[in-house]
């Protein structure tokens, strides 16, 4: 990354998204490549991690909707047809699509301060997480 942007002092860094959105500000060309090298990595790990599971592996996909980012939604960076590639190698990818808590409404029976509301209102909240758990549980029904 140094390469690409090299005026860029990354001890400003914390975490990764403000790191990438950051980047892609500067520069979206340049940003590309660090991008699509992210996603090639991911992609080559991921399938590392698949061979090392073996044959009977159910992928959740959970991606965050109503996320307005130039890496799209959570997982940034992580498409479709990425995804797409990785189906041979498992029994099935589950989609979940998600909205943040605070947006669907989903507060109720979280347990946060005052301080912390900004940031929960971005999380999964229960709701999410009881429809990621069906989802999951019809998938694993399905083969096992």
């Amino acid at each position: 990354m140094q390469q690409v942007y090299p005026e860029v002092d990354y001890t400003d860094f914390h975490f990764n998204r403000h790191l990438l959105n950051t980047l892609h500000k500067i520069d979206a060309k340049r940003f590309q490549t660090i991008a699509e090298e992210l996603q090639r990595l991911w992609q080559a790990r991921t399938m590392l991690l698949l061979n090392a599971l073996g044959p009977k592996v159910i992928l959740a996909w959970i991606r965050m909707e109503d996320q307005a980012s130039p890496l799209g939604p959570e997982p940034g960076l992580i498409t479709r047809k990425m995804l797409d590639a990785l189906a041979p190698h498992v029994l099935e990818i589950v989609e979940i699509p998600v909205r943040p808590a605070g947006g669907a409404g989903d507060l109720a029976g979280m347990s946060f301060g005052a301080l912390e509301e900004p940031a929960v209102e971005h999380a999964v909240g229960p709701e999410a997480h009881m429809r990621i758990a069906w989802d999951l549980d019809t998938a694993l029904s399905r083969h096992f």
